[in-house]
């Protein structure tokens, strides 16, 4: 996991499809159109509103093919990451959606918290449970940048 300050982007030159997503997420503006936005042949950013909750009925996701980078547009979620190996899967993988799901962490799980500049990047080993409310559940405006690895 990347935790950090989207300023910071020019850190991340020498990982060219990480920097090239976050150089994205510097540029994008509240008033994005939301759905899929090609980057270049490795990177997608997927651009959605959403509101946030106390709880994610989906519990952890991780990824296979791909790693995320997480940055809401306005406000701030909540992301609990825990590493794969400590979490129960129950769900099969689904390669069309690149996604498999896990329950009931073992070890300890981070509490991040992006948006108001901060990103995360999620690597397939980093189980998250996104979408989480900070005090209360709030509207957002969500990238996550989608690098094929």
């Amino acid at each position: 996991m990347i935790y950090d300050k989207i300023e910071n982007l020019e850190r991340y030159k020498g990982l060219s499809d990480i920097y090239e997503g976050l150089l994205f997420l510097k540029n994008a503006s509240i008033d994005i159109e939301t759905g899929k936005h090609h980057i270049n042949n490795n990177v997608v950013a997927n651009v959605s509103e959403i509101t946030t909750a106390t709880t994610n009925p989906l519990d952890y996701e991780a990824h296979k093919e791909h790693l995320d980078i997480h940055f809401p547009l306005n406000g701030e979620e909540r992301i609990l990451v825990c590493q794969v190996e400590n979490l129960e899967q129950y769900s099969e993988y689904k390669a069309d959606t690149d996604a498999v799901f896990y329950k009931n962490p073992s070890g300890k799980a981070v509490e991040i918290t992006v948006g108001k500049g901060y990103f995360a990047v999620l690597f397939p080993n980093d189980g998250h449970e996104p979408l989480l409310c900070i005090d209360k559940p709030e509207k957002l405006k969500k990238v996550v940048v989608k690098v094929k690895i």
